[in-house]
């Protein structure tokens, strides 16, 4: 089976480099592409076979509501999961209505990413791939 091809959208590329180490230690899980703005991941998104796009919120420019927005609007086939700091009722609402498919707060990152992966792609779940956590050490939270 190919692995899920992900796209990493986020501002920060201390965050992006965790979370990229943190994704390569699962075989079903490919970082196919990075982006640090929503301008460059909808260019990414347009020009790649991506299944799932992990996308913060507080991006400069355009921020990750409206870019869910968009995103959802040009590729309706690729899920989209909200990782980001800024968690809340209220942020959970604007990401749903927004059209995203799930939503990690950066400090669950390890724990929360993995089970809503498994939840929008329950194939993987079945196949007993990706579900060793990191050490603590290696939490991304940046």
């Amino acid at each position: 089976m190919a692995p899920l091809r992900i796209l990493l959208v986020d501002d920060h590329a201390t965050f992006r480099a965790t979370a990229g180490a943190f994704l390569a230690d699962r075989p079903d899980l490919l970082v196919a592409a990075e982006a640090e703005s929503a301008e460059e991941a909808l260019d990414v998104a347009r020009r790649e076979n991506l299944d799932l796009v992990l996308l913060d919120l507080g991006l400069g420019g355009i921020n990750g509501f409206d870019t869910t927005r968009l995103l959802r609007r040009e590729r309706p086939q690729v899920r989209i999961i909200i990782v980001t700091l800024h968690d809340g009722a209220e942020f959970r609402r604007l990401a749903e209505v927004a059209g995203a498919d799930a939503f990690v707060n950066k400090a669950d990152f390890v724990t929360g990413l993995l089970p809503q992966i498994h939840r929008l792609f329950p194939h993987l779940a079945s196949a007993g791939h990706g579900t060793a956590p990191l050490p603590a050490e290696d939490h991304p939270t940046a």
